[in-house]
């Protein structure tokens, strides 16, 4: 059902705009799957991308009041899937270090 910038997806993205839930409906039907896709591709771990697609559906619909074009839902959606998978990327690379950094303690044994 992809839309892209006809009248259909932005009367959706005027009714997201007033907290219309079946809006939100719309545009994650419309969007999770290649966002799922997109984070992916960066994190390359389908459980990280899948919660950071879900995770970017909640903090844009905390700001709907300010979203009023199908574009700008669309462009705000892939902005955030892209800033949360860097910053996994980054987390992940900052836990290996640290682990990498851990003092290995092997137990000899003493005859």
């Amino acid at each position: 059902m992809r839309l892209e910038q006809n009248d259909n997806g932005n009367n959706y993205a005027l009714l997201f705009q007033k907290g219309n839930e079946k809006a939100l409906s719309f545009f994650y039907h419309e969007f999770y799957p290649a966002l799922t896709h997109y984070s992916f591709q960066l994190t390359q771990s389908r459980p990280i991308a899948e919660e950071i697609a879900s995770e970017a559906f909640v903090k844009t619909w905390r700001m709907h009041y300010k979203l009023n074009s199908y574009v700008g839902i669309k462009a705000y959606l892939y902005k955030i899937v892209h800033r949360d998978s860097i910053e996994a990327i980054s987390n992940e690379q900052k836990r290996d270090k640290s682990y990498r950094q851990l003092p290995l303690e092997i137990e000899t044994e003493t005859p």
